[in-house]
């Protein structure tokens, strides 16, 4: 891919997408980027359809998530993404023994293990996997805090969802990537002894907005799960935070949490769309899925600084399109699940903004 300089950016986030959509292709590196994550997601999804597994559409975002500009990335991708699934998933189940019905203990372990796992993701190598551990542990508790018994069903589907959708990216990637591309060394993280203060009050941040969300849920009474909510506020947290001026990271996380809610309007109001045809057909409905993971690859893909948001809307539109275990009847769930992640975003945004000074002193 050829390198963009600053003075080929253009200002604007929706005038720099419709430049993305207007380099639409079937040519080039950024179409083969987009054929090997729609073929990912598309096989991700068809397999766990197949196997009935509770939510496909993890399967998919996995897919998407592991498709990297070369086999290695995605392999390595791939292996950080199992394995810190199933850390996580393990960690949510052996907890519920000893956190199930008490709200208290819930909440301190959505604290302590959203710490931990921002935190590894600023300062480990494996920084991917130690932030995936603290997605899954978070979502599987927040599903389970009223229904412990479902814990081990959660932790253990989840677990297989994340393998399937990592897998088909990983073999996918082996067939189709472009490894002429040379890999970026990456510097030599400082370990958890080396976490600055920066890095180490963002984590709190995180674990505080993660630790708030099922108590916003339970006072509010809302309908949907609190999961998607997690997710959001764990997400929109990764970003490098060591060594980083607190006002730059507060604007970087901002300007990140904006980005998902746009994403997320365009990927889900999408897919939306697309429910209300309705797509009730295996194949039109498979097609569907297929051309909004292109659009949304083929934006992540870009130099214009709109990548995140392509990021998004590949996962609000997965969310929102695949539902059940065949071509979805209604639009509700999607719905529900696109609320829960416009409402966590609301809460890190509402504890950053008032957590988070412009400037502390050292």
């Amino acid at each position: 891919m050829s390198v963009v300089t600053q003075s080929d950016i253009r200002p604007g986030l929706f005038r720099a997408l419709l430049d993305d959509l207007g380099e639409l292709g079937v040519s080039g590196p950024r179409a083969r980027a987009s054929l090997t994550a729609t073929l990912s997601v598309v096989l991700s999804v068809t397999v766990a359809l197949w196997l009935h597994l509770d939510n496909a559409w993890w399967a998919g975002i996995s897919g998407f998530m592991v498709s990297q500009a070369t086999s290695a990335a995605s392999f390595k991708k791939g292996l950080q993404r199992i394995s810190g699934t199933a850390l996580g998933a393990a960690a949510a189940f052996l907890a519920m023994r000893w956190i199930a019905y008490d709200h208290v203990a819930s909440y301190l372990f959505l604290f302590f293990f959203t710490l931990v796992g921002v935190l590894g993701y600023e300062v480990k190598r494996n920084g991917y996997a130690w932030l995936l551990a603290a997605v899954t542990a978070g979502m599987i508790v927040l599903m389970s805090l009223e229904q412990p018994m479902v814990t081990l069903h959660a932790a253990v589907y989840r677990t297989a969802e994340v393998a399937i959708g990592t897998f088909v990216a990983m073999l996918v990637a082996f067939a189709l990537a472009d490894d002429a591309q040379n890999e970026i060394a990456e510097p030599e993280p400082p370990g958890f002894l080396g976490a600055d203060r920066a890095a180490l009050l963002h984590a709190t941040r995180s674990a505080l907005s993660v630790m708030l969300i099922p108590i916003v849920w339970d006072w509010l009474e809302l309908p949907m799960s609190g999961a998607q909510m997690g997710i959001t506020a764990i997400v929109v947290s990764a970003v490098p935070a060591l060594g980083t001026p607190p006002s730059i990271l507060l604007s970087t996380v901002v300007t990140r949490g904006l980005h998902r809610i746009v994403g997320c309007l365009i990927g889900g109001a999408a897919a939306l769309f697309c429910l209300m045809i309705p797509l009730t057909s295996f194949l039109p409905w498979l097609l569907a899925l297929a051309g909004g993971v292109w659009i949304a690859m083929h934006i992540q893909t870009s130099a214009r600084g709109t990548g995140y948001v392509g990021t998004q809307i590949s996962i609000a539109f997965i969310m929102t399109l695949v539902q059940g275990f065949g071509p979805p009847l209604s639009i509700w769930p999607g719905a529900e699940r696109f609320a829960g992640i416009l409402i966590g975003l609301v809460i890190l945004l509402l504890v950053s903004l008032v957590l988070w000074p412009s400037e502390e002193k050292a």
